[in-house]
């Protein structure tokens, strides 16, 4: 019945889903620190995605003769190229820092 592949299935495609809304939504917001949060949440979801994936089809997954490595690739560069989680973690840290500074020297 392959019950235990389809739990991994179902938790991957919840992965793809929230990647999917977040990266939206800070498309329409235009906002830089939901756009870290999103590149954080993607940088970190996509690595456990792209692993799973790599087990699920095995060996031939990193060969040439399937797909697979062709999407593992483009996220190793795209991890290289636009920053690590922790990188865009840091961002958001300091925008939610910065918020609060501000908030601070508001008078009430």
């Amino acid at each position: 019945s392959y019950q235990a592949i389809k739990h991994r299935m179902a938790a991957m495609k919840t992965w793809l889903e929230a990647a999917h809304a977040i990266t939206d939504e800070a498309a329409e917001s235009g906002s830089a620190k939901l756009a870290a949060a999103a590149a954080a949440y993607v940088g970190e979801q996509g690595s456990e995605l792209m692993h799973e994936c790599v087990q699920f089809h095995g060996g031939i997954g990193v060969t040439y003769e399937h797909d697979l490595h062709l999407f593992l690739r483009r996220h190793t560069l795209n991890r290289a190229s636009y920053g690590t989680p922790s990188s865009h973690r840091q961002r958001v840290a300091a925008a939610v820092a910065a918020e609060a500074s501000v908030r601070e020297q508001i008078p009430a």
